[in-house]
């Protein structure tokens, strides 16, 4: 990221000029592009299901797909990569970048479904046959139950993140002191960070937003960098400090790429608003700048 840094502190005014135009046409286009190839996955899963699962297999077996035992399934991934995984019951997760996926098979066949998470994953769960719970993380401090719905947990060291997009889910809080229920509502996301034994609620009109990861890519609609940095934040689980923008007329549509990197990410936005951003551990700030 330094090399960056570097490279675009060493650009005249004229190739800043240049490089701004080429990335904003770049992302302006993303969008077409991205529902483009939305619709081709689409037509190519429906007419080839059987291969893309077996070819997803394949996959697995070369680089994610490791077996702990005869009964235990562990997926995990990369740097950068994303993985889709149908689980026995036909429900389906899809696994952020170095994160892993544990289940017993056994647990899939006449029991509640129990998964255990490491870092981020979107899930899409079917019904149990006769009404079997599907759990995540059971045994840990915040654990997820569900019976059929559409959400993404974040599950890591230090912050356990539940956003929830359709459906219904049960969260079982648990300290040395006491244990608590909460009930999840479609478009709220539910934070607990470690430490602090508090459940933070937050609404949002449009939550798959917060799950651009998927696709690595967030639109954007005519949107201030103001509103892009917000967005980001979140996602990215970040503290914002907005003190330094005086002015925020600027507004930018398209399709912005995400990365694993936050700051790859930020020094996209600076050429785009023509503005520093800095990233110091967990905090965003901007440097001062009137923006047109």
């Amino acid at each position: 990221m330094q090399n960056d840094k570097e490279y675009l502190d060493g650009l005249d005014e004229s190739e800043k000029v240049a490089l701004k135009s080429k990335l904003l046409k770049g992302i302006r286009k993303g969008i077409a592009k991205e529902d483009a190839r939305k619709k081709t996955r689409e037509s190519i899963w429906r007419t080839t299901k059987i291969a893309a699962s077996f070819s997803l297999i394949i996959l697995g077996l070369i680089s994610v797909w490791v077996w702990t035992g005869k009964n235990e399934v562990n997926y995990r991934t990369s740097d950068n990569e994303i993985l889709e995984i149908s689980l026995p019951d036909s429900s389906t997760v899809i696994l952020n970048s170095n994160s892993s996926l544990t289940y017993q098979t056994s647990r899939f066949s006449g029991f509640d479904r129990k998964v255990k998470l490491e870092g981020e994953a979107y899930f899409s769960i079917q019904k149990g046959n006769n009404g079997e719970l599907f759990e995540i993380n059971k045994e840990s401090d915040l654990s997820v139950t569900v019976l059929g719905t559409q959400f993404s947990v974040k599950s890591s060291e230090n912050l356990q993140k539940v956003i929830l997009i359709e459906g219904s889910v049960k969260l079982d809080f648990h300290s040395e002191e006491s244990s608590s229920e909460y009930l999840m509502t479609p478009g709220e996301a539910i934070r607990l960070t470690t430490g602090n034994n508090q459940l933070h609620s937050k609404k949002f009109e449009d939550p798959e937003i917060l799950i651009s990861w998927k696709s690595r890519k967030l639109k954007l609609k005519n949107q201030s960098l103001s509103e892009v940095l917000n967005t980001v934040a979140e996602i990215y689980d970040l503290k914002l400090d907005l003190e330094g923008i005086s002015h925020d007329n600027n507004r930018v549509s398209g399709s912005l790429p995400l990365y694993d990197d936050p700051m790859e990410v930020f020094t996209n936005l600076e050429i785009l608003f023509e503005t520093p951003i800095e990233l110091k551990g967990n905090q965003v700030n901007v440097k001062h700048s009137e923006l047109n």
